[in-house]
């Protein structure tokens, strides 16, 4: 009942017995296979014990504040110049992808502090621009965990901006933001037949790099998929 890329999580996670699940990578192509089962799955199996770090961090994200998640595949965050291949498998979104958002965001009103959750820090190019342009600051160091504390600071902002990562994906699929942006880029959009990791949610604001269409909402999404964009 659950086996290969059909799991049953209703009867995963109702089964108390302790175990391990081993999810090696992405095996979940279709999104759709957890969507009905989010809170199952953050109270239950992808739950964090806050108590390692709550104790170190003396404030979290304000409603206004903005989350951006870096991922840095291949050691390219101490390259002074990343290289952006749009059809790449796996994909540095560059600056001008954050750039664009944090643009659009402050003309519409309001924007708090800009929050990076980047895994290189000060040794990623883009970080450092985000950082000199905007004002960026990183996530609290926290003495522990890094990645527990920017997984933490993810799922607990309203407005956040993801990288083609699935720790920012599932952070956001998870978490309570109010705005999601989303990068159509390399594997999980270029190639056929594509993920489907796209929510039908109005909170999800997606940006397709490989076509230049930007701010879309998930019906456009779904008319471009039906076109070969390659």
């Amino acid at each position: 009942k659950s086996k290969g890329h059909s799991p049953n999580f209703t009867e995963l996670v109702s089964n108390r017995e302790p175990r391990t699940l081993h999810l090696a990578g992405y095996p979940f192509n279709d999104m759709s296979l957890f969507w009905e089962n989010r809170k199952a799955i953050r109270e239950r199996i992808l739950a964090i014990d806050v108590a390692c770090v709550y104790w170190n961090i003396t404030s979290w994200p304000r409603p206004q504040d903005v989350v951006i998640h870096l991922r840095a595949y291949g050691g390219k965050c101490v390259d002074p110049k990343p290289k952006f291949d749009v059809k790449g498998q796996f994909v540095n979104p560059p600056f001008e992808y954050y750039d664009r958002i944090l643009k659009r965001m402050k003309s519409k009103g309001s924007v708090g502090t800009i929050w990076l959750a980047a895994r290189c820090r000060e040794n990623d190019p883009v970080a450092v621009q985000l950082v000199v342009k905007h004002g960026a600051r990183f996530v609290p160091d926290t003495g522990v965990r890094q990645d527990v504390t920017e997984w933490l600071w993810l799922v607990s902002a309203k407005r956040v901006v993801i990288a083609q990562s699935t720790f920012s994906w599932w952070a956001a699929f998870l978490g309570t933001a109010s705005e999601v942006h989303f990068p159509l880029v390399g594997e999980w959009w270029g190639n056929r037949p594509r993920f489907r990791l796209y929510p039908n949610d109005k909170r999800y604001i997606y940006h397709d790099m490989v076509n230049e269409k930007w701010f879309m909402t998930y019906k456009h999404v779904a008319n471009t998929e039906l076109k070969d964009t390659w």
